[in-house]
């Protein structure tokens, strides 16, 4: 019999106690760690030509926050608020289930009023702002009092210099109506394009590979995979999986539908380039094993 989320971690947390070492690690120290990653983004330039890692002067620097599930506002959170700002990114992108429970609103705000007020943030929702059945002009609200724009299967034009990016944001493909038509009608391509979509797996259904066969995605259009190809992204990022939450040696044995066959970091296996962070929060219990929370920074020579 397979086991529900909550089954399986509570299984791990058993048997973790077992071990007073890896129970108290799981419980009370690696939750609390706050590891920042760094990444060199291909360019848009170089990437035809199979280049991962280009110039180590980078144009752009911004930073990715994900799965935040905030509870309250506290040590750990400053903590990664102030990590975020000691990183001084000229932009940061969150990739959903900021809350997952409608009467957190004002927890999101108190966590946003942590972070530089001047540094231009772009949001996307997850499933558990779907699940929870948050206020969605509420939530923009919050997120626009920060400086943060909330994008809805919509898409965003920052400029850097003499470059332009385009920050698309997708609503969630499990809870939402996600569609990249919809985001990027009346949009001309660019050589420099960030998706933003929560469920890793978005980025193989948008290339019309179905890994989860079977499962009715909610929101697909039959259009939207030849406007993902036309566009031809720069990167995909996305969060959902909290890197296993409980990760063995690289082995995650549970992950929330959506996940796909990935867990964490970079997958480069196709184009577009897939980034899952391991986010911040937690669901069902507070463990994380071999998943410690992730500020992920990004440096990108533009094209």
């Amino acid at each position: 019999m397979a086991l529900t989320r909550r089954q399986f971690i509570a299984t791990v947390a058993a048997a973790g106690a077992v071990s007073a070492g890896v129970g108290v690690d799981g419980f009370l120290v690696e939750p609390e760690r706050v590891d920042i990653s760094r990444h060199q983004l291909a360019t848009s330039r170089n990437a035809q030509a199979g280049a991962a890692v280009v110039s180590t002067v980078p144009d752009v620097t911004f930073v990715q926050l994900s799965d935040l599930h905030l509870q309250e506002v506290r040590g750990h959170e400053r903590r990664v608020a102030a990590a975020v700002n000691s990183l001084a990114p000229d932009f940061v992108v969150i990739t959903g289930d900021s809350i997952d429970k409608r009467d957190k609103l004002s927890q999101l705000q108190s966590f946003l009023s942590l972070l530089e007020p001047k540094t231009p943030k772009f949001a996307i929702l997850g499933n558990w702002e779907h699940a929870c059945r948050v206020d969605l002009h509420a939530l923009a609200r919050v997120y626009a009092a920060a400086n943060c724009r909330l994008l809805i299967n919509e898409t965003a034009v920052y400029s850097h210099g003499d470059s332009q990016i385009l920050i698309t944001g997708l609503d969630d493909l499990l809870e939402g109506r996600a569609s990249v038509a919809s985001a990027l009608a009346g949009i001309e391509p660019r050589p420099n394009h960030l998706i933003l979509a929560h469920c890793p797996v978005h980025r193989d259904v948008l290339r019309a590979v179905r890994p989860e066969s079977g499962n009715r995605w909610s929101g697909l259009r039959p259009r939207d995979a030849a406007v993902f190809e036309r566009f031809a992204p720069t990167c995909v990022l996305s969060g959902h999986t909290h890197g296993g939450q409980v990760n063995l040696f690289g082995f995650a044995p549970w992950r929330p539908r959506g996940s796909g066959p990935y867990i964490s970091g970079w997958y480069r296996n196709v184009q577009p380039a897939l980034y899952v962070s391991r986010g911040i929060g937690m669901v069902d219990l507070p463990i994380r094993i071999g998943a410690s929370p992730e500020v992920a920074r990004f440096e990108w020579a533009l094209a």
